[in-house]
């Protein structure tokens, strides 16, 4: 479905399905090519979701040569990306991608507590990813109290829907 909207035109899908190539995800195969070429296509549209995938993955170390040109432009997608993360029906993609940028520090300040929150609001709509990442903070403290049991919890739940990336279960 993704994929087909992505085929068609839409922007966003072309940001966020370029991202999700590039994650190990059962339903999804990785393929840094094809990621490379929806990522440019939602970056070159202005898409402020493929903007912030695209400076997550290259900051991560992914994509390394697909660059930006006008780094202000990141500035504006993390103002987008925040107007809709204060949206009750926030995309969990977009979340995750915000929450990924508070966590490691892209683009904005680092804010753990913020990263961990906007992988929680995403998580709660079993968002795969969000599970994956929210259940790293748990097992390491980033953001929120250590809990063990939580980070197993959402590791199992990624791994009984699919999620292959899933830490020590």
């Amino acid at each position: 479905m993704l994929r087909n909207a992505a085929d068609g035109g839409s922007l966003r899908a072309c940001g966020l399905y370029g991202w999700l190539l590039q994650r190990p995800l059962e339903a999804i195969t990785f393929d840094m090519a094809l990621a490379v070429q929806y990522l440019q296509r939602s970056v070159d549209g202005n898409d402020p979701p493929g903007i912030l995938a695209l400076a997550v993955s290259r900051e991560g170390g992914k994509l390394v040569g697909l660059q930006r040109a006008n780094p202000c432009d990141e500035d504006d997608a993390i103002f987008a990306c925040e107007a809709e993360a204060r949206q009750p029906d926030a995309d969990p993609a977009v979340l995750v991608l915000l929450g990924m940028c508070y966590s490691d520090g892209y683009i904005v300040d680092q804010d753990v507590v913020r990263g961990a929150s906007l992988f929680e609001r995403a998580s709660s709509q079993h968002f795969l990813l969000a599970c994956s990442s929210l259940a790293y903070c748990y097992e390491f403290g980033e953001g929120v109290a250590v809990d063990k049991d939580k980070s197993r919890a959402l590791n199992l739940e990624g791994a009984n829907r699919g999620y292959v990336c899933v830490r020590e279960l």
